[in-house]
């Protein structure tokens, strides 16, 4: 089993591309998983769909994401990417590398099913939500759960890491251009600074909002105004991310970020244009399925390799489990480079470990409800 684990991971790393435009990874899903699904679906672009229906009344749905990013891989490994400036540096390929094999191993051992079984090969993960668009396209018809782990390289191989409730973090986004009047840094009397009001806003974001605080992270990432020394400029762009536990505080944040920046604005004589972006929602793991993952995790790696896993980071995995109970968690990949790297890897034993981890789960859910 591991070999074939490691064997479609290496080929899937050799070949990542990004959202929307998996063609060729699609291509590989297909070929290797036609002889073992009944039925065979291509969703959002290059999203494909498996079904294994067992005439039951009960549906269990298993993701791997599939995209790569947009970085240019710096490990000298033989399985190294052959598109230029394109990596699989978050663990995609193990993802799916892990399902493709699930996809095998229930076929053959149908016997034991008493479930029907959906495989889930999403597009577009990294910022895209192609989630969102699989299910608006109906991944979700008649799905009672969904599982779906990330090999996670700040997390020790051997172990496994859940949770129960909200365990990854929101991901909004902002972007502001304040606009002033431009005029000669010697009389700034006559103009209106938006540097001065750029700077008094963060200020005044980061005092009513501590930058790390209990359930969110609020970061300002970018600001960036004028040419020259002696010119004070017409507007000056910030960007920047809200990271949220809690949709009431993310929507209570919103709120209150346009109404400090409407009054910094006003005080300096200045105005704004603001681009304010809901993203990812709060990823939240259903309790009763996190309580059957604890009794298999413990039984794949050992109770004491059992951890706690929660994240700022954020998934599109999160618009599934709005709809669906389900479970996400966290495989050790580690020690290794973080992801989004240039030089990320993965230790490959995890892959053996994600396999056991979601096949029990399938047979625990089965069983258990």
């Amino acid at each position: 089993m591991i070999d074939e684990l490691i064997k479609h991971r290496r080929n899937l790393h050799r070949i990542p591309e990004l959202g929307f435009q998996e063609f060729k990874t699609s291509q590989y899903i297909i070929d290797n998983i036609k002889d073992y699904v009944d039925k065979l679906e291509v969703k959002a672009k290059t999203g494909v769909v498996g079904y294994l229906n067992n005439n039951s009344n009960k549906t269990i749905l298993l993701r791997a994401d599939m995209d790569g990013l947009p970085i240019n891989e710096e490990n000298e490994v033989e399985y190294k990417s052959t598109h230029s400036g394109v990596m699989h540096a978050c663990g995609h390929d193990a993802h799916m590398a892990i399902l493709l094999t699930l996809v095998k191993y229930f076929f053959q051992n149908r016997k034991d099913l008493k479930v029907n079984l959906r495989y889930m090969f999403q597009p577009a993960e990294e910022g895209l939500g192609g989630a969102k668009a699989m299910i608006e396209e109906g991944v979700l018809e008649n799905v009672d759960f969904a599982l779906a782990i990330h090999v996670w390289n700040e997390l020790e191989c051997g172990k496994i890491a859940l949770n129960y409730g909200p365990t990854m973090a929101s991901s909004d986004s902002f972007e502001i251009e304040i606009i002033g009047k431009g005029t000669h840094a010697a009389n700034p009397e006559l103009g209106a600074d938006p540097i001065l009001t750029a700077t008094n806003f963060i200020n005044q974001i980061y005092t009513t909002f501590p930058r790390i605080y209990k359930n969110y992270i609020l970061t300002f990432t970018y600001i960036n105004a004028g040419s020259a020394t002696n010119i004070i400029p017409q507007s000056c762009k910030i960007m920047g991310t809200v990271r949220n536990f809690n949709e009431e505080t993310r929507k209570n944040i919103a709120i209150h970020f346009e109404k400090i920046l409407k009054n910094v604005c006003n005080s300096n004589g200045t105005t704004y244009i603001l681009k304010y972006t809901f993203g990812y929602p709060v990823l939240i793991n259903d309790k009763k399925l996190y309580e059957l993952g604890i009794e298999v995790a413990e039984n794949v790696v050992g109770k004491d390799n059992v951890n706690n896993f929660k994240s700022y980071g954020s998934e599109d995995m999160a618009f599934v489990l709005q709809r669906v109970p389900g479970l996400y968690a966290a495989i050790g990949s580690g020690p290794g480079q973080p992801h989004h790297s240039s030089k990320f890897n993965i230790n490959e034993n995890s892959l053996n470990i994600a396999f056991q981890f979601l096949k029990e789960m399938v047979f625990k859910i089965q069983n258990s409800h």
